[in-house]
């Protein structure tokens, strides 16, 4: 499996409430995996020294 980046500026509307909700889970799941990649990079740069 490959990974792919994807990149979303802005969603200013969504018509399909079903989309929105869809498009709001994507996004969290985005931001939530980041947020481990900091936390575990700061967790490693405290470890190192």
């Amino acid at each position: 499996m490959t990974k792919k980046m994807i990149k979303t500026v802005s969603v200013s509307y969504v018509h399909d409430p079903e989309a929105a909700e869809k498009w709001f889970q994507i996004y969290m799941d985005l931001l939530l995996d980041e947020m481990k990649k900091d936390k575990l990079s700061i967790e490693a740069s405290y470890n190192e020294t």
